[in-house]
């Protein structure tokens, strides 16, 4: 299984990933700062037929290319490739007026409020390897 963990907090990536790891050791974890670089990183695997993740969770609120910028542009990738991918949004605070800008992206799978617990990332693993 892989996940991306996208997050301009590297503490918020390492607890995360140490969440992931408790869970399971054989899960490999790629941390992003920049929704940005994650993106392009995501792209690239697509054309090379790299691995794609099985999770992203992905920060909302990010400098120079937030959450919604993903989203916007992800949501113009094949959807054969979205179809693969769990998209989890992983914020601090459920701001209503987020919360309803979100609902025009029917690629997310769900919402997490930071910080997110491991028995959260437990049942969303159970949820997506059924």
């Amino acid at each position: 299984m892989l996940v991306y963990l996208i997050d301009d907090s590297k503490a918020t990536n390492v607890l995360n990933e140490l969440h992931f790891q408790a869970i399971s050791p054989a899960i490999e974890i790629k941390s992003f700062l920049d929704g940005n670089v994650a993106l392009d990183h995501l792209k690239f695997s697509i054309h090379e037929n790299m691995i794609l993740p099985n999770l992203i969770l992905l920060d909302l609120r990010m400098p120079h290319f937030d959450g919604f910028d993903f989203l916007e542009e992800y949501k113009l990738l094949p959807h054969k490739h979205q179809n693969k991918i769990n998209l989890y949004i992983s914020s601090s605070t459920e701001n209503e007026k987020d919360l309803s800008r979100l609902k025009q992206f029917e690629c997310i799978q769900g919402f997490i409020v930071k910080p997110t617990k491991e028995e959260v990332l437990q049942r969303i693993l159970k949820v997506i390897s059924k």
